[in-house]
């Protein structure tokens, strides 16, 4: 069975599709799995996910994950070369890579339009890109 998993701490959400008897550690609990409130997802199968900041770090795990569990993903990043990387390297057929900076409003409004175009609706959206605002200045 899948679930949705979040945090026993209240301020975390875990933005993962998971096997509740496969929780990492990693994801903020040292208590283990039994400490984490779980939400049943229904056929994750041919459901298209989003993940931003997909290419890299947690969004690249994350992206790998629901890879894994039959997601098709659609995995955002910056750099177009490195979108296609990260998607060349998930299990499963059907996802794609697109490049959007999440920092400019007009640029993600057409980057999901083309993702709902060209890949059907979205099921789940993943927020890992980060922003720096002030780094640029």
């Amino acid at each position: 069975m899948t679930h949705f998993l979040f945090s026993s701490r209240g301020h975390q959400i875990i933005n993962a599709l998971v096997h509740s008897d496969k929780v990492p550690r990693a994801f903020g609990s040292e208590k283990g799995p039994e400490h984490h409130r779980s939400y049943t997802v229904l056929n994750t199968m041919s459901r298209l996910a989003v993940v931003c900041g997909g290419s890299r770090g947690i969004g690249q795990a994350v992206s790998r994950l629901l890879g894994e569990r039959g997601c098709r993903v659609a995995v955002v990043s910056r750099n177009q070369d490195t979108a296609q990387a990260a998607v060349a390297a998930l299990d499963g057929a059907d996802h794609k890579a697109f490049s959007c900076d999440v920092s400019k409003e007009h640029l993600v409004q057409e980057t999901f339009e083309t993702i709902q175009k060209t890949c059907g609706n979205i099921s789940y959206l993943v927020n890992a890109a980060g922003i720096n605002r002030w780094a640029a200045e």
